[in-house]
C-alpha cells in the first residue's frame, strides 16, 4: 500500500475542475485501487456549536448553558447557507435581563435552544428518520469528486468517531439504514436525471459532466465505525465496517481479491434488508 499519492488530474475527475494534479490518501497497490479517507462528521452540530460560542463571546455570558435541539436528519446545507442569519437571530433573541429559557428559530425548521442561566439539568428533543438523513446528506459525496479515478477502481472511506461523528440514532438498525440509503441515493439517484449536472452539487466543477457520470467514477464506499477510544484499543469489536459496492461503476471491483476480502470481513450494505 502507498500513502499520500499524487497523480495527474487527467486520471481523475479533478480535471473537470481545472486542477493539474490530484492527491489521494492512498493506493492499494496489490489490488490496483485508489482511496481517500474522510471523517463522517456532524457538520450541522459543528455549525451550531460555533454559533453558540460566538454569541457567548459577543455578549460575555459564558456562564449560561445552551442546549440546541433540531431534527438530526436535516440537510446540513440548511445550517451552512444560513449560518450568519442563525447567528444574528440568536444574538438578537438574547436579553440578559429577561434571561429567556427557550428560543425558537424562524430560520431553520425544528431548531430551538433551551437555556439554563444557573447550574442544573436541561433536556431537549428532536426527531430522526435515517432515510431522510441519508437523502439530505448524500450530496456530500459530490464534494469529493476530484478523488474519483477515471480508469481504476476508487473508494471513499468514511470514518465515524463517537465523539464528533454524524448523529445517527442508536435505535434498531438506523445506522445500517442510513449508510445504505446514503449510498443508494448517490449511486442510483441520478440514473434517470440526465439534465442534472455535477456542478449543481460541486461548484468547483466547470464542465457539463452529468451528476450520474460523476457517481459512476466511484467504485465503492467503506464506512468504519471507530470506537477504539472508548475501551481497550486491542479489542477488535471496537472497529466495525460496512461496505457498499456501486452496481453502476465504470471501474468495479467484483473480480478483485479485495472484493472477496470485504465480502468476508465487512457487513455488505447491498445485501442488508431493512
Amino acid at each position: 500500500m502507498k500513502l499520500d499519492v499524487t497523480i495527474p488530474a487527467t486520471d481523475t475527475l479533478a480535471s473537470e475542475m481545472g486542477f493539474t494534479n490530484a492527491n489521494l490518501d492512498g493506493y492499494f497497490s496489490n489490488h490496483d485501487i485508489y482511496f481517500d479517507t474522510k471523517v463522517l462528521s456532524d457538520k450541522s452540530g459543528q455549525i451550531i456549536d460555533g454559533v453558540i460560542k460566538q454569541v457567548k463571546e459577543k455578549i460575555g455570558i459564558n456562564e449560561v448553558t445552551f442546549l440546541p435541539s433540531y431534527n438530526q436528519d436535516l440537510a446540513f446545507e440548511d445550517f451552512q447557507r444560513n449560518r450568519n442569519n442563525i447567528y444574528n437571530e440568536l444574538l438578537d433573541a438574547i436579553n440578559i435581563s429577561d434571561k429567556p429559557k427557550y428560543i425558537k428559530s424562524n430560520i431553520v425548521y425544528s431548531l430551538s435552544y433551551r437555556l439554563s442561566w444557573e447550574p442544573g439539568v436541561i433536556i431537549g428533543e428532536s426527531e430522526y428518520n435515517p432515510k431522510n438523513h441519508a437523502y439530505n446528506h448524500h450530496t456530500l459525496l459530490f464534494q469529493h469528486a476530484k478523488k474519483f479515478h477515471r480508469n481504476k477502481p476508487s473508494a471513499i472511506i468514511f470514518v465515524n468517531f463517537p465523539w464528533f461523528g454524524e448523529k445517527i440514532s442508536p435505535m434498531g438498525n438506523a445506522k445500517e439504514i442510513f449508510y445504505k440509503n446514503l449510498c443508494e441515493d448517490f449511486f442510483n439517484g441520478y440514473e434517470n436525471e440526465p439534465t442534472k449536472k455535477g456542478k449543481m452539487f460541486n461548484r468547483k466543477i466547470h464542465t457539463e459532466i452529468s451528476a450520474y457520470d460523476v457517481t459512476k467514477h466511484l467504485s465503492f464506499i467503506l464506512f468504519i465505525d471507530d470506537h477504539s477510544i472508548l475501551r481497550d484499543a486491542n479489542n477488535k469489536n471496537m472497529l466495525k465496517s460496512f461496505a457498499y459496492f456501486s452496481t453502476n461503476a465504470i471501474n468495479d471491483i467484483s473480480r478483485s481479491s479485495f472484493y472477496s476480502f470485504l465480502k468476508s470481513n465487512t457487513l455488505i450494505l447491498n445485501d442488508f434488508v431493512e
